[in-house]
């Protein structure tokens, strides 16, 4: 029950950063590889259709977006692969670490893991990807390295509060912290799930000699 209980919770941190909102409506442009192109209405009233074809990457990511919203698991993991494609995809750690958290959803956790490494790649102070990958492997027993893993965003976190509490809003603080209490739950997970496998692990006497 724990471990299932975070993996929803994290869905619910999904837009609480406010360096790393989804849905920004301030810039109207998105850069991609064929140039300038006005971007879509991200409005939440409004319903975002299947991309067409020649689609370009904010739409993609937009789509995805929606997907894993609506449930669409597979889907989004689709869209945020197409995405990318663009080089405007693989300057932030977002797409990686959204296709994670839509690989965990779907219990495909080497590939949660995969993905969560290459927005470590993009963003080495990503509390986020820590948070995915400590998932991951926590799924895959890989206890010690997802302890590590709770650590990494744990430290991350804090480091964010401290440089941004002065720039950030009220709210964005607010959820910040709730972030951190999310995080701190989960490495409470891990280390439950180290000292119950310390407990089950065989127990062998050792002959000791001494040496006069």
């Amino acid at each position: 029950q724990g471990l299932s209980s975070w993996i929803g919770e994290i869905q619910t941190a999904k837009n609480r950063d406010c360096a790393l909102s989804a849905n920004t409506k301030q810039d109207s442009i998105v850069r991609t590889n064929g140039g300038e192109v006005t971007r879509p209405n991200s409005s939440s009233n409004e319903s975002i259709s299947k991309p067409a074809y020649n689609t370009t990457c904010e739409e993609e990511r937009i789509y995805g977006n929606k997907c894993f919203s609506e449930g669409k698991y597979s889907d989004a993991i689709e869209s945020y692969s197409r995405c990318l494609r663009y080089k405007d995809a693989l300057t932030s750690a977002v797409v990686y670490s959204n296709r994670a958290m839509a690989h965990i959803k779907m219990k495909n956790w080497t590939h949660a893991e995969d993905d969560a490494n290459s927005a470590l790649q993009i963003e080495p102070k990503h509390y986020k990807s820590y948070q995915r990958r400590c998932v991951a492997r926590l799924s895959m027993g890989k206890i010690r390295a997802a302890m590590q893993d709770a650590f990494s965003a744990e430290e991350c976190i804090l480091l964010e509060i401290k440089n941004e509490s002065d720039t950030c809003s009220s709210k964005s603080l607010s959820n910040a912290q709730s972030a951190l209490d999310e995080i701190r739950k989960l490495r409470n997970e891990a280390e439950s799930a180290f000292v119950s496998a310390v407990k089950r692990a065989p127990r062998r006497k050792v002959p000791i000699s001494i040496i006069a």
